[in-house]
């Protein structure tokens, strides 16, 4: 197995693996995506679901998904935050969003 530098450094290729059609949009931001990575780095996820649905449920989902199709061994490396629509322009998120790659 890959070392935890070389696989954040490979984020583009761990999120492709993943099936993201449950949710609306999908960004990655933080150090992977400004090239900054360190021993401390994961891979900060902001995942964007349909007002009103239950964020824990997708959030749960979103690390299953990583666990099936990357193993249980990676999925410690990923930070997910879900949020609504309507929390896109709310610090944090809308400081998350300025330096983010939208993947979905």
């Amino acid at each position: 197995m890959e070392q935890p530098i070389e696989l954040l450094r490979n984020w583009r290729k761990l999120i492709s693996n993943l099936s993201l059609d449950e949710y609306s949009e999908v960004y990655v931001f933080g150090s992977v995506v400004e090239g900054k990575i360190t021993g401390y780095s994961d891979i900060d996820v902001l995942v964007i679901i349909p007002s009103k649905k239950d964020k824990l449920q997708y959030l749960l989902k979103f690390y299953d998904e990583v666990e099936k199709k990357l193993g249980e061994k990676i999925s410690y490396l990923f930070d997910v935050k879900v949020i609504y629509p309507e929390e896109k322009s709310v610090p944090p998120y809308s400081w998350f969003l300025k330096k983010s790659i939208k993947i979905k």
